[in-house]
């Protein structure tokens, strides 16, 4: 286990603690100094999982709430007008190096290295956290501030609900005033009750939607989770939650509730990506139905062959993440007219908080992620198709499926390393690594499996089936027109692949290996740019 992987499960350790913590915050009738507490509690959790001594939390604009927890004086304040005004967070590896600040007047022992994030209640900056090494003087990294931005994005819903509960408090002071002066009409008692009931619910609903969204770090379970609230107060056909992320890759996580058929589908998928051109402009989202995902897997059967069926109800919210990431929330329904203004209204209210607990399962993936992905290629790495292939041979045995694994490598391509540099080599394998991920169905595992050798594993595939798609593969890229970083031309490559199959060839990880690796080595004697399956006999 390297240092990556025993940062990310000892932070999922603490984040689960810190979600506890978030539900409790939620009880209606939480107290001032509980919420203060929870800032205090969130500083120490920080301080705990980064290894450091100092932290502080500054709240704008809400003095009059009772909420301010005063930064410390010099840099600090420097340092938190500078995130406020930007609206973006700061590491400092070393703040002797940092120009952008001032450190006349400051204190001789300021940090070597500091992490400042700011705040954010949807778009709007209520805060800013700020931490150091003022101590031990060790130096933050990216890595620690992907880590902090999930301790980050709770601080908010902690200020808000708390914000909201006294907004709801004072409103219901004010109210109690008025039915007592007013007791006679019994009009306007009916009135306050109404706008009392509609406070107090719609904190029920904030604090079940945030509740379920953090239950799971996982973003199929969290988004399944605020579907199943939504369900709980909105009757729909199908609801989902439709993500892109700083890579421009999507994801459209459904639940469904009643029989619908394919074309149904289609339609919601197009209403969809219309709207979300409205939301964002983006008019060329690369789409595809590997990009479904049903949450629940047996909700699959409710989906039948049909023809002519309309989306007779639709809504979309968008979803306001702080990061790069853009999203809406959708509702549909077979019948007409089907949501009510108040229906809409509550939709509007889930999209706001749901949108906190998808970014933190987002980027939590996204650091689960960085330990099993090449650097280089964005490809799954050797210890991840370690894993995999041993979870497709248990997968394989259990339910007598076959499968296909594929070794390619680029042709003469310590040529392209001596001829024109390591760097012109590097963009060469990210150039191969975009053209397989355009090539291969979503279902295929692609590695790196080290060097210019890259592995594909083809789930419930034989070899014929193999070929047709390393085929598809090898064609793409023999067209294709690398560019030269000199500006001076292109270069035309060739790849060469070997094929082995789950029972046939092998039935271990090292059999299958070994023999599409003869495979690949039958295919390179043979002139190159081809493709060879793993000859029968030999090792079983």
């Amino acid at each position: 286990m390297n240092v990556v992987e025993q940062e990310v499960r000892l932070n999922r350790e603490e984040y689960l603690l810190n979600l506890v913590l978030v539900g409790e915050v939620g009880d209606i009738n939480a107290s001032l100094s509980l919420v203060e507490a929870c800032l205090g509690e969130e500083i120490n959790k920080i301080g705990k999982t980064l290894h450091l001594k100092l932290g502080s939390i500054l709240l704008i604009g809400k003095e009059d709430d009772g909420f301010k927890i005063k930064a410390n004086k010099g840099l600090d304040e420097e340092i938190s007008d500078w995130v406020t005004g930007k609206n973006i967070s700061l590491l400092v590896e070393d703040i002797e190096k940092g120009l952008i600040f001032s450190k006349e007047g400051v204190e001789k022992h300021y940090p070597n290295s500091l992490l400042s994030l700011p705040l954010k209640i949807g778009r709007e900056v209520v805060g800013i956290l700020n931490v150091n090494h003022k101590v031990s003087r060790e130096t933050f990294n990216k890595l620690n501030l992907e880590i902090l931005t999930l301790f980050c994005n709770q601080i908010p819903t902690i200020i808000e609900k708390s914000w909201l509960y006294k907004k709801t408090k004072k409103e219901v002071e004010k109210l109690s005033l008025l039915t007592n002066k007013l007791k006679a009409n019994k009009k306007i008692i009916s009135k306050v009750n109404k706008l009392l009931d509609k406070s107090l619910y719609d904190l029920t609903i904030i604090n079940e939607v945030v509740e379920a969204g953090s239950s799971s770090l996982s973003l199929v379970e969290c988004a399944g989770g605020i579907l199943k609230s939504l369900n709980e107060i909105i009757d729909f056909t199908i609801a989902g939650i439709f993500i892109i992320d700083e890579n421009q890759e999507t994801q459209f996580l459904i639940t469904i509730n009643s029989p619908v058929g394919d074309k149904y589908i289609e339609c919601l998928e197009k209403e969809t990506i219309r709207e979300f051109d409205k939301y964002f402009g983006i008019k060329k989202l690369i789409y595809s139905q590997e990009n479904l995902i049903i949450i629940k897997e047996e909700q699959r059967s409710l989906i039948v062959k049909d023809v002519g069926v309309k989306l007779n109800s639709y809504q979309s919210i968008e979803l306001k993440f702080s990061q790069n990431l853009k999203g809406l929330l959708c509702i549909s329904h077979k019948d007409l007219d089907s949501f009510t203004p108040e229906e809409i209204r509550l939709i509007k209210l889930i999209a706001k908080y749901a949108s906190l607990s998808l970014e933190n399962a987002i980027l939590y993936q996204k650091i689960e992620l960085s330990a099993v992905t090449d650097e280089l290629t964005k490809l799954y790495n050797y210890r991840y198709f370690n894993n995999k292939i041993e979870e497709e041979l248990l997968r394989a045995e259990r339910y007598q499926k076959k499968f296909s694994l594929i070794m390619m490598d680029i042709d003469n391509f310590r040529n392209i390393n001596n001829c024109y540099g390591h760097q012109q080599g590097d963009l060469v394998l990210k150039t191969v690594a975009k053209i397989m991920k355009f090539s291969l169905r979503k279902v295929n595992i692609l590695a790196r499996y080290g060097g210019e050798e890259f592995v594909i594993i083809l789930p419930e595939s034989n070899k014929k089936m193999a070929k047709i798609a390393g085929e598809r593969l090898r064609k793409n890229i023999e067209k294709h027109e690398f560019p030269l970083l000199s500006g001076d031309g292109i270069l035309r490559l060739t790849v060469s692949m070997g094929i082995a199959e789950y029972y046939r060839d092998g039935r271990s990880e090292n059999q299958l290996v070994k023999k599409a690796d003869q495979a690949l080595y039958q295919a390179k004697a043979k002139g190159k740019n081809k493709i060879c399956f793993a000859s029968l006999g030999g090792e079983k």
